[in-house]
């Protein structure tokens, strides 16, 4: 159920994201269910910045949007939001 790790407010969608570095492809693997938040696999290590935009190039190509995180900065629990998007949009691609 990609819905519970996702929100609307009026700027856009809301991603709840946890963040797993040092992979081999850039992905999402799925929902994990203890704390609802999309799995992304990313290839660059969380340093000094590099996951982060490695996150917000990715996400901005894909969903053809800005992408800007709003909280987690510095954690692998991540809240990403994307501009001008309407959560059944966001859904529908996820889910191909």
């Amino acid at each position: 159920m990609i819905e519970k790790a996702l929100s609307e407010n009026s700027q856009g969608v809301i991603l709840n994201l946890k963040i797993i570095p040092n992979s081999r492809q850039f992905k999402f693997a799925g929902l994990d269910d203890w704390d609802n938040r999309l799995r992304l696999k990313i290839k660059k290590e969380a340093f000094e910045g590099k996951a982060n935009q490695e996150i917000l190039e990715t996400l901005s190509k894909l969903f053809e949007t800005k992408a800007k995180i709003i909280t987690g900065h510095k954690s692998s629990k991540k809240k990403v939001l994307l501009l001008g998007l309407k959560q059944k949009q966001v859904e529908i691609l996820l889910k191909l």
